[in-house]
């Protein structure tokens, strides 16, 4: 198995600094042909995705239409716009609204809110990208036989950041 990574569909360009403004149905496109890349290159017969936001969404949308569920293990998605099978969420998503509709039930499917887990963390729909909770929640659900213990302190505000050193983990 293979983890896909540090990839931005949707700009004007790959290498906008501003990204998730283009179709989303060009976007999964993009998508399908990097990951067909990553499996010839190294042989794996299927690649790990995580997608923030909007790449949640695209994610999905590379399953469901463009066959992509034959090449995806896991799918993670951090305050997704739409369903992914583990989805992590913040109670103060400001975009997804209610943050319960980035959610889906069903089996195989889990939801994670990343405030059960440590209610001094106040992150929102930017900062989950980079929360050390929903980080741990991410690395269990990609790699469950090597749990990392999720850390509970507050160094993300909302629409600040980090208010100090991120934990290792």
């Amino acid at each position: 198995m293979v983890t896909a990574s540090s990839r931005n569909y949707g700009g004007s360009s790959p290498n906008a600094g501003f990204q998730g403004t283009g179709e989303i149905a060009a976007s999964p496109g993009r998508l399908a042909s990097f990951v067909t890349q990553v499996l010839a290159a190294t042989g794996a017969s299927k690649v790990d995705i995580v997608g923030h936001s909007k790449g949640g969404m695209m994610l999905r949308y590379y399953l469901k239409f463009l066959g992509g569920v034959a090449y995806v293990s896991t799918l993670v998605g951090l305050a997704p716009s739409n369903h992914g099978y583990t989805v992590i969420e913040s109670r103060n998503d400001e975009v997804v609204t209610p943050y319960t509709s980035a959610f889906l039930s069903g089996p195989g499917v889990t939801d994670i809110t990343v405030q059960n887990q440590c209610p001094l963390d106040q992150s929102d729909h930017l900062e989950l990208a980079y929360d050390p909770v929903a980080m741990a929640d991410m690395l269990n659900a990609l790699d469950p036989s090597d749990p990392v213990s999720v850390p509970c302190v507050p160094v993300v505000l909302p629409v600040t950041g980090p208010a100090g050193p991120v934990p290792p983990f």
